[in-house]
Formats: C-alpha cells, sequence, structure tokens
C-alpha cells in the first residue's frame, strides 16, 4: 500500500514522508527509514493536552503511565514511564486480578507468611521426640549384637520405599498444569501462565483444532467449532492460563488488515491498548509496539507472507 510507503511487500525506492516534528508521520517515516521531509514545529502553544497510550499493570504484563499529547497538533509533549508488572494476589485460590489459579509452587512461596504460624504451634517432632529418648535409654542394653544387623535391613528397606513414595508424590504435584504435545504449535508460558500461539492462517484455529494441541482435557467457555481468540481463558484442573494469539488484536480469532491498522494506532499512540491486547501486537516481546509489527500483520493478512514476521 502506497500509503505505508510499501507495494506488493516492497520497499517503495525514494518514497518521502512529510509532516511536522515529532509527529506520528516523522516517527513512522523514521521506524521504517524513509525520508522525512520536515515542515518544522508546528506553530502552537499546546493548550490542550491528554494522556494517550496509558495502561494499567497486569499480573502479565508492566503497565504504562501514559504519553502527553497536544490535542490540537498531535505532538508528543512528554513520554511517560513504564509501570512495573504486578505480582498476583489470590483470594480464596484464585487471583483477585487475573482470576488465575493458584498453583502448587505458589502455595509454597506466597501463603508462607502465615503457614509457620498454624504449622508451628501444631508440630508434633518435640512430643514424639521426648518419648523416643526414653526407650531408647532402655534399647542398648537389651540388643544383643545380632540385632542390629536385623534391624539395620527392614530400615534400609524402609527408607527406600520412602524416597520412591516422596518421588511419586513430587512426580503427581508438577504434573499440575496443562501439558502440550510433542509436536505442539503452541508455546507455554507456566510461570505468567500464559499460552502462545502464532496462527499460521488467517483464520487461526478452531477450539477443536487448539484442543488437539494439549495433552489432557481443558475448559473453554466457547463451541469447539468457534475461532478461539486473543484473551481466551483456558482452564486446566484448578489452573487457569490467558491465551495470546499474536496479531489478533481485535480478538475475534482473525488476522485481518483491521489488526494491522490497529497496530498501527498503537504504536503512533492514537489508541491505548491493555495488557492483553498489547501481548498480541508485541511479537519480539520487547515491550513496545512499533509500526512494522503493523506492517507484518498487513502482509500476513493480505497473503503476501507465509509467516508473520517478528
Amino acid at each position: 500500500m502506497p500509503s505505508f510507503g510499501y507495494s506488493t511487500g516492497d520497499k517503495i525506492e525514494g518514497f518521502t514522508i512529510t509532516g511536522y516534528d515529532k509527529t506520528a508521520a516523522n516517527r513512522y517515516a523514521d521506524e521504517n527509514g524513509f525520508e522525512f521531509i520536515s515542515l518544522g514545529t508546528f506553530d502552537c502553544d499546546h493548550e490542550t493536552t491528554q494522556i494517550i497510550n496509558e495502561s494499567e499493570a497486569y499480573c502479565y504484563n508492566a503497565g504504562y503511565t501514559g504519553d502527553t499529547m497536544c490535542s490540537n497538533c498531535g505532538v508528543i509533549i512528554a513520554e511517560g514511564t513504564e509501570i512495573p508488572q504486578l505480582k498476583h494476589e489470590y483470594k480464596d485460590g484464585y487471583c483477585i486480578r487475573c482470576d488465575s489459579a493458584q498453583s502448587e509452587d505458589t502455595d509454597i512461596e506466597e501463603p508462607s507468611t502465615e503457614e509457620p504460624s498454624t504449622e508451628e504451634p501444631s508440630t508434633e517432632a518435640p512430643s514424639t521426640e521426648v518419648p523416643s529418648t526414653e526407650p531408647s535409654t532402655d534399647e542398648p542394653s537389651s540388643v544383643t549384637p545380632d540385632e542390629p544387623s536385623t534391624k539395620e535391613e527392614p530400615s534400609s528397606a524402609n527408607t527406600k520405599e520412602e524416597e520412591s513414595s516422596s518421588e511419586e508424590n513430587t512426580s503427581s504435584e508438577s504434573a499440575s498444569g496443562i501439558k502440550l504435545v510433542s509436536d505442539s504449535v503452541l508455546k507455554l508460558d507456566e510461570d505468567k501462565k500464559n499460552i502462545v500461539f502464532v496462527p499460521s492462517s488467517t483464520l487461526g484455529i478452531t477450539v477443536a483444532e487448539f484442543r488437539k494441541q494439549i495433552d489432557g482435557d481443558i475448559t473453554v467457555t466457547l463451541n469447539d467449532d468457534a475461532l478461539i481468540a486473543n484473551g481466551t481463558k483456558i482452564t486446566c484442573g484448578d489452573v487457569t492460563y490467558i491465551l495470546t494469539v499474536m496479531g489478533d488484536v481485535q480478538a475475534d480469532g482473525k488476522i485481518t488488515a483491521a489488526d494491522a491498522r490497529a497496530i498501527l494506532r498503537i504504536s503512533a499512540k492514537l489508541d491505548t491498548a491493555d495488557a492483553v491486547t498489547a501481548a498480541a501486537a508485541d511479537f519480539n516481546s520487547d515491550g513496545k509496539v512499533s509500526s512494522s509489527e503493523a506492517r507484518s500483520v498487513l502482509r500476513f493478512s493480505a497473503r503476501l507472507a507465509k509467516t508473520m514476521e517478528s
């Protein structure tokens, strides 16, 4: 598209962009390597301003305080700052913000401040140690030289049984959550409870096709013939994951020119995006949405490229 400086996917030689300094046109030209013809600084007193590109910090992404833009000329007067990513806050086993279920790992880390208070008064170890010292004084006097050998053998067997049982317990505990099939097209971030899917078709995949990528049962509040979209919640057992469909910022399960336009407006700071939407537009996971990512989606939606380039 000439308006983007590209024709049939190739960069137009000698393409120039004319505009005022520090505007969206200026930024687009710099990001894509086009010649920018400056009209100078727009004669504006910037009396009326607004905050754009503001986003709240979330459990999966950092936030942004927003940039201060002049409502009259569109110049960015002051850039915002990043807000640190939030930690999960659990209540009754679920995060109060993103509904993620509390995993076994978080059971150990986050509630640890409360567990010691309940465990310490209820520990039975001291009570068991006190009586154990009394019979230990009787045992040496009654034990014959042959007895230790008979008692040591079952004790080693018992320890092996205990070790094997503990290994079985730990393996069963680590088996919680989603497991992907060996040749799955999905990427799993267990720490962030996030599943990433990069579509190979402009129509994405259906819920039924998505289920085939998972080794086990999952719960999705969509029909099997529906297209699975960005931001869909996937539940496996007690754990809830957020699905990121790269490029699907419109959250309809399709990759279209409308997605490219939305990404371009976000990159130019004309529109804001929440954490889930921004993640679908940020292919290289650098925390920024650029016009090059809009171009990749546009080429893919027009079938000029087989894949969405990062």
